[in-house]
């Protein structure tokens, strides 16, 4: 999946998918395991993002996503201060680094599959 596919995606984000992937984040968040392996992803990717000389190319696909997922919710109808739709459009964000740097997109992708699979 390259930054375009993931956006596309993102864009056509309805109020189910978007309450969908903020239970998924919520589940991730309570369970020790799975909250380190989306940090241990987290690191990876700015690893990857600095060694690869990516920050300004990743800093702006994440806000790009962000607002694509804003802009999903208000179009279904949610408000887009929600925390819900914060927590989903941050991680959107985070997908939209790990496409940009090339890793962890599995992983993260496991952790929220309700993102990509919109």
């Amino acid at each position: 999946m390259d930054i375009e596919q993931l956006l596309a995606r993102l864009r056509e984000l309805d109020a189910d998918s978007i309450d969908r992937a903020a239970a998924e984040i919520d589940r991730r968040d309570t369970s020790a395991a799975d909250e380190i392996a989306w940090w241990t992803a987290q690191i990876e990717i700015d690893r990857l993002v600095t060694q690869r000389r990516l920050r300004l190319p990743a800093a702006a696909a994440a806000a790009r996503a962000a607002s694509a997922v804003t802009h999903a919710a208000r179009r279904a109808g949610l408000d887009s201060h929600d925390t819900r739709v914060v927590a989903v459009a941050r991680a959107a964000g985070d997908l939209a680094r790990a496409v940009t740097a090339g890793t962890a997109v599995n992983r993260l992708l496991g952790a929220c599959p309700h993102l990509a699979a919109a």
